[in-house]
């Protein structure tokens, strides 16, 4: 079994990951070959460099002297082509053959993820309209038995369209009619029984003619709802994604002494657009960051509510729906490479056409054709990269188009009188006054972001940097404009408004591609959905970049939590009560509930580069939380352990007997909800008021109150977030 699994996951990988791509190889030998010529002093060279431009240029200069006599990208020593990538990694209906050898292996052990993985990657990868046919029947048939009766139908119908294996096609028809009979289509379900039945009566299979016999007794007694060969299931697959609701709307009310002194940062915010949010300084170490406008309650006042500027879905793609986010188990292959699908011919036709400014959702045009396995940089070759993140750098850059980026880079046209870009003038420059404007698909929101340059070390400096030209590398085969070293003279020169060129050089790209990689890996979120029924679990499917909410600082209490929604919408709510000036904070990470402190810094510190020094760290709430809960009587506000029946100064018992009532009766209640098949606004409500029951007698670090904040906060993902009910997981 073990030897089969490996088996696959190994022939997966020569096929969709860049560490086993020739050309990727090919790239970091031509690396190590170029530092080897450079003289023993280059690495403390390099690491004087100050912007990604001048790093990217280093670089760049050094292949230059190792492969002078080349001309034009040649210089890079990659002598590939668009079109050998599509042959070495477009579709085929051998490896579409192999898939579905897998796929029996999957049928055999009852694995059923396994078992739509196989099947997906099989129609990903078939090319002639014969394999795409059998592929397309094979996984209608599985989508019908697992209840996934829209998916079954739009794969049946695609298979019927195509030169469908003879022996197959009764079989199709027959799913079918039974989907359609449960989705209460008789007409439909009676014409495709009765072709399900021709076809077993001419192929002599007298079981399979009954079973279609008594499928047209049933359309035409027109009774949809007892069907006696096809038992409905008790509970069918189900993907909810509720639209979500918009930030909450701020009374109309001059603005207190605490909010005009940041008035001066003055800015609108696409994602929060009435005013509950404002920009804040908080100094050298916090940074620029958001704070509130007015007081705000736990749950029920959403903060912000952002679309994704850019998401990856490196290593989910078999999943979800490339453009949209959608999860759907039938997707429709990418007509130009096995590496991407849609959940609708709408999504396809997005997701491919031109575009003269960043819109909502993926472009899949610079990395279609048989380049997304070298877009997706692995843990080998001296990249210690994550996939996601690499990938999630490439489509933030991939989706901009060339004019708008060149415009930026040059502050020329809609951005005319702008600092300039990160990469080439620095940080301090761009970010020591905020925009005007945060617009989730505005480039300057993106760019505007700390990429925290400053405080990577110079090896983590040079991986990115020679990942990012390679990117550029793949950028260009993929079709985006661009010169390369003697085809402009404007090659290892900086950005300028007069200067500004009708194709950006490379050397411009790859430095954006520079910092668009060490953006993604402190600027970026999980995105996921809860799985249930058995237990509610959080899956991470995709990273995302959001302009807005990575403005947000952390914190290991923090005031705010989020939630993921349709279309890879983030959402921001509070899961306290929050007074009017307060800075928000979100958690980037650990949890304090189980993790200790020290693994909590260390987390920070080397992955996002700074010292936390909220409450939980600073005042030890790792053994606070250990101890005794502390009780603050209503009656008089003195504290007083848990372990006294009433307040040690005014004798009430008033405290205590709250205590107990939200530890006794309601947060049991909250935790008997969790385990229901359906939430309602009410649960969400009566989570909120044990919040605030629990303020009103407790502070943090209490456990009673976590636990409640705890509860409200997967009620709440539950009803705004995305829920996928999956019957079949154990």
């Amino acid at each position: 079994m073990n030897e089969m699994i490996d088996d696959i996951e190994t022939f997966t990988a020569s096929h969709e990951l860049a560490s086993q791509q020739p050309l990727v190889r090919k790239y970091f030998s031509i690396i190590q070959k170029v530092t080897s010529e450079l003289d023993e002093e280059w690495a403390e060279e390099f690491s004087r460099t100050e912007t990604d431009f001048q790093r990217v240029c280093f670089l760049l200069k050094a292949i230059q002297s190792s492969n002078g006599n080349a001309h034009g990208v040649e210089v890079l020593g990659l002598d590939a082509a668009k079109e050998e990538c599509t042959q070495k990694n477009g579709k085929s209906d051998e490896i579409s053959a192999k898939y579905l050898a897998y796929n029996s292996y999957a049928k055999a052990i009852d694995d059923t993820d396994m078992d739509l993985y196989t099947l997906t990657m099989a129609v990903f990868y078939a090319a002639s309209p014969k394999q795409k046919a059998l592929t397309y029947a094979l996984r209608c048939l599985k989508l019908q038995r697992l209840g996934i009766f829209d998916g079954s139908i739009e794969d049946a119908q695609s298979a019927l369209e195509l030169p469908c294996p003879e022996h197959i096609v009764g079989f199709v028809h027959l799913a079918l009619a039974e989907s359609f009979l449960v989705k209460e289509n008789v007409a439909l379900a009676k014409q495709h029984f009765e072709s399900a039945k021709d076809f077993f009566i001419k192929n002599s299979d007298a079981g399979k003619a009954e079973r279609a016999t008594r499928g047209i007794m049933r359309c035409n007694q027109k009774n949809v709802l007892g069907n006696a060969f096809l038992e409905k299931p008790k509970r069918l697959w189900k993907c909810i994604r509720p639209k979500p609701l918009a930030a909450k709307v701020t009374e109309n009310k001059e603005d207190s002494e605490m909010n005009k002194e940041d008035s001066k940062y003055e800015c609108q915010f696409i994602s929060s657009p009435t005013g509950l949010v404002r920009l804040k300084n908080a100094g050298p170490s916090g940074g620029w960051t958001l704070k509130l406008t007015q007081d705000v309650s736990p749950g029920g006042d959403f903060l912000i509510v952002e679309k994704p500027f850019a998401i990856s879905l490196a290593t989910s793609r078999t999943n979800y729906c490339y453009f949209c986010f959608k999860r759907c188990h039938n997707l429709k292959p990418c007509d130009g490479c096995p590496h991407a699908g849609f959940c609708s011919i709408e999504c396809v036709e997005s997701a491919k056409k031109k575009r003269d400014k960043v819109e909502e959702g993926n472009w899949h045009f610079f990395d279609c054709q048989g380049l997304m396995p070298y877009v997706c940089l692995n843990q080998s070759n001296n990249w210690q990269g994550e996939i996601e993140s690499i990938h999630a750098a490439f489509c933030c850059l991939a989706k901009v188009p060339p004019e708008c980026l060149l415009d930026y880079i040059c502050s020329t046209g809609q951005y005319e009188g702008g600092s300039g870009h990160q990469a080439f003038v620095g940080s301090k420059r761009v970010r020591e006054m905020p925009l005007k404007v945060y617009d989730p698909f505005d480039y300057s929101s993106i760019a505007w972001l700390s990429t925290c340059s400053d405080s990577r070390n110079s090896e983590e400096l040079w991986q990115q940097t020679v990942a990012a030209v390679f990117l550029t590398y793949c950028l260009h085969l993929g079709g985006y404009p661009m010169m390369w070293f003697d085809e402009t003279d404007l090659f290892f020169s900086d950005p300028s408004p007069s200067n500004r060129v009708e194709r950006i050089p490379a050397s411009w790209l790859a430095a954006c591609m520079l910092f668009h990689i060490q953006l993604v890996g402190v600027n970026s979120f999980e995105f996921g959905e809860l799985f249930i029924p058995t237990t509610v679990e959080r899956r991470s499917f995709g990273c995302c970049t959001y302009p807005t909410i990575s403005l947000i600082n952390h914190s290991c209490a923090p005031l705010a939590g989020v939630t993921c929604a349709d279309k890879g919408t983030l959402i921001v709510y509070a899961l306290q009560s929050i007074s009017a000036g307060s800075e928000i904070s979100i958690s980037y990470g650990p949890s304090i509930l189980n993790n200790t402190r020290q693994y909590r810094q260390d987390f920070f510190k080397n992955g996002y580069f700074f010292d936390c020094k909220c409450d939980a760290c600073s005042n030890n709430w790792d053994e606070k939380i250990l101890q005794l809960e502390r009780i603050k009587c209503p009656d008089c506000s003195c504290v007083f352990a848990e372990n006294n029946e009433y307040c040690p100064d005014c004798k009430s018992k008033l405290g205590k007997e709250i205590f107990n009532l939200l530890r006794d009766e309601e947060i049991p209640r909250l935790e008997r909800v969790l385990k229901k098949n359906k939430w309602t606004l009410k649960d969400l409500l009566r989570a909120r008021e044990c919040i605030k029951k629990a303020e009103s007698i407790m502070q943090l670090p209490s456990p009673t109150l976590i636990d409640a904040q705890v509860m409200h906060e997967v009620l709440l993902n539950l009803i705004y977030g995305s829920p996928v009910f999956e019957p079949w997981r154990k």
